[in-house]
C-alpha cells in the first residue's frame, strides 16, 4: 500500500508519503500470521523526517499469540512493543519467571557488593 499527501494552511505546506508491505503466512486465513514493513517520509519547512516500522503477529504455539512492533525515525527516536495473549495461564507463568529472575539478580548484585570478611 502506498499513500502520498499534502497539507496546507496559513501559507505553509507539509508533504508526506508512506509505503507499507505485508506478507501473510501460508495458512492464511486459518492462522492470521503476518509481517508488515513500512517506511514514511515527512517534509515541513525544509526539514525531513524518515521513519520505518516493523510489525509481526504470529502464534508460536496453540493458544498463545505474540505481537512485536518496532519503530525508528531519523531523529533516533523509536519504540519497541511486545504483546502476548493466551487462552491458558502462560502470562502468569511468565510473570512469575520474570519476578524470580529479578529477585535472584538483585540478590546476586547485593552479594557481590558486600565487603569480603
Amino acid at each position: 500500500m502506498m499513500n502520498v499527501g499534502r497539507v496546507e494552511g496559513l501559507g505553509q505546506a507539509a508533504y508526506g508519503g508512506s509505503f507499507e508491505a505485508t506478507l501473510r503466512g501460508r495458512d492464511y486465513p486459518v492462522r492470521n500470521d503476518k509481517v508488515s514493513v513500512s517506511m514514511t517520509v515527512l517534509s515541513f519547512n525544509k526539514e525531513n523526517v524518515l521513519s520505518g516500522g516493523f510489525q509481526s503477529d504470529f502464534w508460536p504455539s496453540r493458544g498463545l499469540r505474540l505481537s512485536v512492533n518496532a519503530n525508528l525515525n531519523s531523529r533516533k527516536m523509536g519504540q519497541v512493543c511486545i504483546k502476548t495473549s493466551s487462552t491458558e495461564h502462560v502470562e502468569i507463568a511468565l510473570l512469575a519467571l520474570v519476578s524470580i529472575f529479578r529477585a535472584l539478580s538483585r540478590r546476586r548484585v547485593s552479594n557481590d557488593s558486600s565487603p569480603a570478611a
